[in-house]
């Protein structure tokens, strides 16, 4: 839970909202130009792997929790992806009432998948090390 911890800060954060992230990124375009050009693409991508990665790493976390040895069991697999999709609607509430932040639904869906994704990959390195 420290990992959500984490992201509950950076929701927070006010260096972490998505004007804030795409300022830094034209910072760093002043001495790269071609990064100052692609600034708002590059930001999109940066926040869309930030939400991929971070609540796919709190999936494989959870999964861990449950079956440490990290075998595909169906049941465990749903219930740690919709406790992740639940937590990713949680952050997104939580954003509503932090001033220059905003919900997304696609926000929810991007971190559900990051959790599909990544729980899915442990399983299934889990299942060829032990094959």
């Amino acid at each position: 839970m420290l990992l959500y911890g984490l992201i509950f800060f950076f929701t927070e954060y006010p260096g972490a909202t998505p004007s804030e992230t795409e300022k830094s990124i034209y910072q760093i375009g002043d001495k790269i130009s071609w990064i100052a050009e692609t600034a708002p693409s590059l930001n999109t991508v940066f926040r869309t792997c930030a939400h991929l990665f971070l609540f796919g790493l709190l999936g494989v976390l959870l999964y861990f929790l449950f079956k440490p040895n990290f075998h595909y069991e169906l049941k465990i697999f749903l219930m740690v992806i919709g406790l992740v999709a639940f937590l990713g609607f949680l952050d997104e509430v939580h954003q509503h009432f932090v001033p220059n932040r905003h919900p997304k639904i696609t926000d929810i869906g991007l971190d559900t998948l990051g959790a599909f994704v990544l729980v899915g990959l442990a399983c299934l390195v889990a299942k060829k090390k032990s094959s």
